[in-house]
């Protein structure tokens, strides 16, 4: 099958540098509907597409935007963004710190260090292979268009994908993933119900997004 994997567009944490996980919710900017709108038109999506989304605001607006009108869109809590727990909600350089801080235990291999009074890499990793187990397992021989978040993505596929697809995923999405970027894949399960993936494309950079820094920083989906 095709798997579509989709950063919510620019909402106002991303240009306010609020960390905004899974208390602060807002819709998008008329930036973010803008470049909602340019993938939509990059994707060329056939009627077969399925929907799915995090309940948080801005991937349910995304995915509106993405879906031909009244077209049914699945909201599973096991997309929400990373559970970043004290720290959500802030704009304050030492948060932000706080957040890389644990970002790079993680990427050092210490993946049950916690954000405070939030969660560790082990169980953010334990809902997204649900959710992806879920929609593969739905939609064997169609196209799924997932649509969440920088953070939970990122961490999740530099461990899912094997060597060779770490090292295209990490190329592809440099500097960083971007807002309303797609990346494909083929998937499917495997006998033992585990999610391969294959990275095929990477979709809806502009030359300009390219070219010019965006508002947030790091991995972090704010």
């Amino acid at each position: 099958m095709r798997l579509l994997l989709v950063r919510h567009g620019e909402n106002p944490a991303n240009v306010h540098h609020i960390l905004s996980f899974r208390k602060a919710d807002f819709r998008l900017t008329a930036r973010g509907r803008e470049q909602a709108v340019h993938l939509r038109a990059t994707l060329a999506l056939g009627p077969e597409a399925r929907y799915w989304a995090s309940p948080l605001r801005r991937a349910r607006h995304t995915a509106r935007l993405l879906a031909p009108y009244g077209t049914a869109i699945g909201i599973m809590e096991e997309l929400r963004e990373l559970d970043v727990g004290l720290l959500d909600g802030s704009g304050k350089a030492v948060d932000r710190q706080a957040y890389d801080q644990v970002i790079g235990a993680w990427r050092s291999g210490r993946v049950q260090t916690r954000f405070p009074g939030g969660e560790d890499l082990v169980s953010a990793m334990a809902r997204l292979r649900f959710a992806l187990r879920h929609i593969v397992s739905s939609t064997p021989e169609d196209t799924a268009v997932v649509v969440g978040h920088g953070g939970l993505f990122t961490e999740g596929l530099l461990r899912l994908l094997d060597p060779a697809g770490r090292h295209a995923f990490e190329a592809a999405c440099d500097p960083r993933w971007l807002n309303c970027e797609a990346a494909e894949f083929s998937a499917g399960c495997d006998e033992a119900d585990e999610v391969n993936l294959t990275l095929r494309a990477w979709l809806g950079r502009t030359q300009d997004a390219a070219a010019t820094p965006p508002r947030d920083s790091g991995a972090a989906d704010e």
